[in-house]
C-alpha cells in the first residue's frame, strides 16, 4: 500500500515539473553566404498548445509564414532577401538573429536583431514576450493595472524627455545642427508623445521600455537610444494580480 502511495506521489511530483517546465528552444539557421544569415528560434514545450502558438504568431508576423515551418530550406523563402537579376529577386531581411532575454517557467521573452534590404540595408530591433502557460502575447495590459499604464506612461516620457534635451546638448556642442535643430525638436518631441509600453523586454529583475527610431533612416544620426529599464521593484504597486504571478510566481 505504501509503494503504490509512494509511486502516486511520484507520478504526481514528475507531472507537475513537466507542467511547469522551461520552455525548450531549438535554433533554425541559414547561411547563405557571408553576409546573408538567418536564425530563428522553434519553441517545444510539453504544453504542446502554447508552443504552437508561440511558433505561429512569430513566423506570421516575423516571417509572413501562414504554417509553422521547420526546414530551414524554406522557412525563410517569403522574407528573405534575394538579390539576382531576373524575377526572382526580392527585398527582405538579409540577416535575422535573436537572443532569449528571459525563459522562466512564467514568461519567454525574446529580441530579435533584424536586417532588412531593398534599396538600402536596415537595421532594427524587435521584442516579443509571452505567456509560456498560455502561449498568449504580452502587453502591458497583461502585466499592469489601468492606472500603473497610465503612471508607466508618464514615467516613460518624462524619463525620455530628459535624455532627449541631454543628446539635444551633446549634438549642439559636437555637431551643427543650427539648420535643423527646430526640426529635430519637433520630430523628438511628437516621437516621445508615444510611450510605446507595449514594446517591451523582459529581462530577469527589470522591465525594458524599448522605443524605436524617431527619424528616418537618412536621419539616423540624430536618432538616441531612448530605452527606458525599471526594476520589478519600481513597478511593483502599478502590477497587476496577473502580472505579479507573471514576474514573480517561478512555478
Amino acid at each position: 500500500m505504501q509503494s503504490n502511495v509512494l509511486i502516486f506521489l511520484l507520478i504526481t511530483q514528475l507531472t507537475q515539473n513537466i507542467l511547469w517546465a522551461q520552455v525548450r528552444i531549438t535554433p533554425l539557421n541559414l547561411r547563405k553566404d557571408n553576409w546573408l544569415s538567418y536564425s530563428f528560434p522553434l519553441v517545444q514545450s510539453s504544453n504542446k498548445q502554447a508552443a504552437s502558438k508561440i511558433n505561429s504568431y512569430l513566423q506570421f508576423n516575423i516571417l509572413d509564414n501562414e504554417n509553422v515551418l521547420t526546414d530551414t530550406n524554406t522557412i525563410f523563402e517569403k522574407s528573405r532577401y534575394i538579390n539576382t537579376n531576373d524575377s526572382n529577386s526580392q527585398a527582405g531581411y538579409s540577416a535575422i538573429s535573436y537572443m532569449v532575454s528571459l525563459n522562466s517557467t512564467t514568461i519567454l521573452s525574446l529580441k530579435f536583431e533584424m536586417e532588412s534590404t531593398g534599396a538600402y540595408s536596415e537595421n532594427y530591433p524587435m521584442y516579443y514576450s509571452f505567456d509560456s502557460h498560455t502561449g498568449d502575447l504580452l502587453m502591458a495590459r497583461d502585466l499592469f493595472t489601468e492606472n500603473g499604464i497610465a503612471e508607466i506612461k508618464k514615467l516613460l516620457i518624462k524619463d525620455r524627455k530628459a535624455s532627449i534635451a541631454k543628446w539635444i546638448k551633446e549634438m549642439e556642442h559636437e555637431y551643427n545642427i543650427n539648420d535643423d535643430s527646430v526640426w529635430i525638436n519637433e520630430t523628438f518631441s511628437e516621437c516621445n508623445a508615444k510611450t510605446d509600453e507595449n514594446n517591451f523586454l523582459i529581462k530577469t529583475g527589470s522591465i525594458i521600455f524599448c522605443k524605436a527610431y524617431c527619424f528616418p533612416h537618412v536621419s539616423r544620426p540624430y536618432d538616441t537610444d531612448l530605452d527606458i529599464k525599471m526594476s520589478y521593484k519600481a513597478i511593483t504597486h502599478y502590477l497587476s494580480e496577473k502580472g505579479k504571478k507573471l514576474l514573480f510566481q517561478n512555478k
